[in-house]
C-alpha cells in the first residue's frame, strides 16, 4: 500500500492512513515486540496515523485462541453477531474505532488492504457506508494449494464466510493475480467491479547490489548460495528450505543457505536442531536493510521460498531482477501468473523436501540452465510497472468518485 500511496499522492491525491503502531506483525499478540514511537507522521507526502494496539490477557494464547474460535464459529454459525466483535480482538485496536467514530475530517473514498485483518476492514467498510462513500478493498486474498483455490488448510483464514461477505460489500477490489478475480467472479461480485491490479518491484529500492561485496563480507567465497529473504516461517516456506537443504549436506553437496528476515519461533527451534557439522553452512542474517538486501540477491545462485503464503510474492520479482533463478511454491497466484514452472523457476508442493533438494541441486549443477532462468525471470519482472498499477488502481478510484481525497486504511 505505501507503493501506491505515494504514487497516488504524487499525482495530486490527498491521502491518510489509518493504521497500528505496529512495527512487527507479531505486536498483534506479544506485547514486547517492536512499537513505532511516533503517533503522527508525514511520510513521502502520505499522512499516518499510527494507533496503539491493546492486549488481551494471556495475548500470545489468546490471539491464536480467538482466531481458531472465529474461524470455528463463522464455518458452524456463520450469521452470529459474536463474530463481527471477536474479529476485533485480533488485532484488538480500539483506538481506531473511536477515531472514525469521532473523526471531522472529510474523505471521498476508503481502502482497506488485508482481509486476514478482517476486524480493521469491517471498521473502514462500516465508516465508509456511514459517510456514505464507497469502499474499496486490496484483499491480498491466499488462495492455497488445493485443487480449486480457497480449499486447502492453508487458506482457511482468508476465506472465512465473513471474510468473503467483506469483499463482496465493497464497491471496488484490487485483486493481485488473475487467480484471486475468478475467485470472487465466482462467488458473485460483478466483473465491473473487480480489477487485476499486480504489485511490482521498485527498481529504486533495487539499485546496486554487489554480490562480490557481500561474499567477501562473510567469508563465503566461490561457494553457491541459497538466499532465503522473507519473514522466516514455516508458512513461508522457510522450514521446508531448511530440510531440503540439511539433505543436500548430507549427500555432500557444498553451499551456503541465508536466511534473511523476521523469525518465527518454529524456525528458530528448527535452526538449533541442524547437526553441528551443518551448522557453519548457515548463515543466519535477521532483518536486513535494503542496501544488504541488495547485495545478497546479487550475490545468490537461487531464491528460495516455497511459500503457501503468498497470494503473488513481491520478493520472488525482486529476486528475477537480479536474474536469480527462483524456487517458489505451487499455490494460486503465483503458479499461474508469477513463476512458470521449468522457465523462469521452479513450483514445488509443501512439504516436497525431497523435490525441493531434487530442485536446488539440479540449479546448483547446471550454469546453463540457472542462467536462462535468471534470464527468463529478469524479463518477466522487468515488464511489471508500478506506473501500469496505479493507473488502473486510479481509474478504478476515479470511475468511483470525481473528487481527489482519498483515505486509505490497512493495519
Amino acid at each position: 500500500m505505501a507503493a501506491i500511496n505515494k504514487r497516488l499522492v504524487e499525482r495530486g491525491h490527498s491521502v491518510t492512513v489509518l493504521t497500528s503502531d505496529a512495527a512487527d506483525f507479531e505486536l498483534f499478540w506479544d506485547r514486547s515486540a517492536k512499537r513505532f514511537t511516533e503517533n503522527e507522521d508525514q511520510h513521502e507526502g502520505v499522512r499516518i496515523l499510527r494507533l496503539p494496539v491493546r492486549h488481551l490477557p494471556l495475548s500470545r494464547l489468546a490471539f491464536p485462541a480467538v482466531r481458531l474460535l472465529t474461524g470455528w464459529m463463522a464455518r458452524v454459525a456463520p450469521h452470529s453477531g459474536l463474530i463481527g466483535r471477536m474479529t476485533r480482538l485480533t488485532p484488538r485496536i480500539p483506538a481506531m474505532h473511536r477515531w472514525l467514530e469521532q473523526s471531522k475530517d472529510e474523505f471521498d473514498l476508503v481502502l482497506g488492504m488485508t482481509i486476514t485483518l478482517e476486524g480493521v476492514i469491517q471498521m473502514g467498510q462500516d465508516y465508509a457506508k456511514q459517510q456514505g462513500i464507497p469502499f474499496v478493498v486490496f484483499p491480498l486474498t491466499h488462495l492455497g494449494y488445493g485443487s480449486q483455490p480457497g480449499t486447502d488448510r492453508s487458506s482457511l483464514f482468508y476465506t472465512l464466510p465473513q471474510q468473503n461477505g467483506l469483499v463482496l460489500g465493497a464497491d471496488g477490489l484490487v485483486a493481485n493475480n488473475p487467480a484471486e478475480e475468478e475467485y470472487y467472479s465466482e462467488l458473485g461480485m460483478a466483473a465491473e467491479k473487480i480489477i487485476v491490479a499486480p504489485p511490482a518491484p521498485d527498481p529504486e529500492r533495487l539499485e546496486g547490489g554487489n554480490g562480490a561485496n557481500w561474499r567477501e563480507e562473510f567469508g563465503v567465497g566461490d561457494t553457491p548460495i541459497v538466499a532465503v529473504v522473507s519473514t522466516l516461517s514455516k508458512e513461508k516456506g522457510t522450514l521446508d528450505t531448511l530440510e531440503a537443504m540439511e539433505r543436500l549436506w548430507k549427500d555432500g553437496v557444498q553451499a551456503k543457505l541465508v536466511l534473511a528476515g523476521n523469525i518465527m519461533p518454529d524456525i528458530a527451534e528448527a535452526v538449533e536442531k541442524i547437526a553441528e557439522e551443518h551448522k557453519s553452512n548457515l548463515i543466519l542474517r535477521g532483518r536486513i536493510s535494503d542496501a544488504e538486501r541488495n547485495n545478497l540477491l546479487a550475490a545468490a545462485d537461487i531464491f528460495c521460498m516455497p511459500s503457501v503464503a503468498d497470494s503473488f510474492g513481491i520478493a520472488f520479482t525482486e529476486a528475477m531482477l537480479f536474474k536469480t533463478p527462483v524456487i517458489g511454491a505451487e499455490v494460486w497466484g503465483v503458479k499461474e501468473f508469477v513463476i512458470r514452472d521449468g522457465e523462469n523457476g521452479f513450483l514445488v508442493q509443501q512439504n516436497e523436501t525431497e523435490l525441493l533438494a531434487a530442485k536446488i541441486k539440479q540449479l546448483l549443477a547446471d550454469p546453463d540452465l540457472a542462467r536462462q532462468m535468471g534470464e527468463n525471470g529478469f524479463a518477466y519482472a522487468s515488464q511489471l510497472s508500478w506506473k501500469t498499477t496505479v493507473d488502473q488502481i486510479e481509474a478504478l478510484l476515479t470511475r468511483l468518485t470525481p473528487s481527489n481525497q482519498i483515505a486509505g486504511g490497512a493495519a
